[in-house]
């Protein structure tokens, strides 16, 4: 019962046994095939070809040489996507210490530029925002502003409030702007007028300010050690002529 009821490709053997136990499978598909000996010839024919599929299937790689390419890179991706992940990613987060002394470090990198805390007001009409302006000279609030001159359900004037590095936007257009209120500027046919409520000066990031950003480099710092650690360890050797041969075919 053990010998090989079946042979695969010179390969794989089927035993006995495992037609039997598809035998007893099938019991309960409602077969009505009689003789039992024409029900068993039935059956055999349905097992090999289910042999033959599985087979099949089992040897994808070795019936087709592009098949077994593909799945080489996927599982090489996958596993430098793993140590990817242990070595550079996971650590980069949860290395808390490394990531504050990476920020002390490299401070040069996370710096404000001069920041403006401001009320930017815009509108595509200039007699609006000019009256803006004076609304604003005279201390009146966002709210009056706007209450004032939008009105009839039509917004004439737009406002943007919050901490802007000096090149944001409009921002740009002033040169050395100070505390107060600043003249009147055009841009791609909008009118502007901005209150600076507060300037700071250039300086350092918190890392708080640049965590993202700290990561991010940090993970690439990484990553170029790990590189370089590998390349220590392990030789490697080009073949030049097919390398040259790949360019050129890449440059047609």
């Amino acid at each position: 019962m053990n010998l090989p009821l079946l042979t695969i490709n010179k390969t794989q053997k089927v035993t006995a046994p495992s037609f039997l136990n598809f035998i007893y499978t099938q019991q309960k598909s409602n077969i009505k095939t009689k003789p039992v000996a024409k029900l068993v010839d039935e059956l055999f024919e349905k097992f090999t070809d289910e042999q033959l599929t599985n087979y099949y299937n089992e040897n994808l790689e070795n019936e087709f040489p592009e098949f077994r390419y593909v799945m080489d890179e996927y599982r090489d991706g996958l596993l430098l996507f793993d140590l990817m992940e242990k070595e550079i990613w996971n650590r980069a987060k949860s290395d808390t210490t490394g990531l504050m002394n990476f920020h002390k470090a490299n401070i040069e990198k996370y710096q404000w530029k001069k920041r403006y805390d401001v009320d930017i007001l815009s509108s595509t009409d200039k007699l609006i925002i000019e009256k803006a302006q004076k609304f604003l000279k005279k201390g009146k609030s966002l709210e009056y502003i706007k209450e004032k001159l939008n009105n009839d359900g039509k917004v004439n004037v737009m406002v943007k409030s919050g901490l802007y590095e000096e090149d944001h936007d409009i921002l740009s257009q002033y040169s050395n702007a100070a505390v107060g209120v600043t003249s009147v500027v055009n841009k791609d046919k909008y009118y502007f007028v901005v209150n600076v409520k507060r300037i700071d000066e250039a300086g350092p990031k918190e890392f708080a300010d640049c965590k993202g950003k700290v990561i991010s480099d940090y993970q690439q710092f990484l990553e170029n050690n790990w590189v370089d650690e590998l390349k220590k360890e392990f030789q490697i050797n080009i073949n030049k002529e097919v390398f040259s041969k790949v360019k050129l075919q890449l440059t047609k």
